[in-house]
């Protein structure tokens, strides 16, 4: 993981204020940098000591154009 758990919290509350009980939900990071992009096929996992951890397959979206 590149950033912590503790940065990703920091920037959720960062300038503004948020009910209790937020649900933080993570798979391209909150402040990607310009050059990281997710490929088909890359995983994201995401674990928190104590709680456990939540992996998920990136998949290349397939376009369906219907009239």
């Amino acid at each position: 993981m590149r950033r912590t758990f503790d940065e990703l919290v920091g920037w959720v509350f960062r300038g503004q204020e948020r009910a209790d009980g937020v649900v933080l939900s993570t798979g391209t990071m909150l402040v990607p940098d310009l050059e990281t992009t997710l490929e088909d096929g890359d995983v994201v996992v995401i674990e928190i000591d104590g709680v456990g951890a939540m992996s998920n397959v990136v998949q290349r979206a397939v376009a369906s154009l219907t009239a």
